[in-house]
């Protein structure tokens, strides 16, 4: 964001606006990335937990209940990143470390 990198005397109160907002949106992608993180380790351990479960409804419910999961916590990522980039920040290691995704399992078909 080009507001950045302009001295806080040169920012009128509409920049400053611009960069609470920014930021703000920021923040809320942040706290949606970090909730569809942790249901997504809950799907997991509900998979973890039906792994071996004789009820096939019963599997197959956690496996839908950890794609879902998994899908909602890629989307937060990835909006969590474009608002990063729309602030002006271009290297992603940072979200890498704090807000790690788990890797994909392998799941039956």
């Amino acid at each position: 964001m080009f507001l950045l990198a302009r001295k806080t005397s040169e920012l009128s109160p509409a920049d400053i606006e611009l960069i609470k907002e920014a930021a703000g949106a920021l923040a809320r992608a942040g706290e949606k990335l970090e909730k569809a993180l942790r249901q997504l380790r809950a799907a997991e351990d509900l998979l973890d937990l039906h792994a071996d479960d004789q009820t096939p409804s019963t599997r197959e419910e956690a496996i839908e209940q950890y794609r879902a999961a998994r899908t909602k916590a890629e989307t937060a990522r990835y909006v969590y990143i474009i608002q990063r980039e729309a602030v002006g920040f271009r290297n992603h290691k940072f979200p890498d470390l704090i807000f790690p995704l788990p890797p994909a399992r392998e799941l039956p078909r």
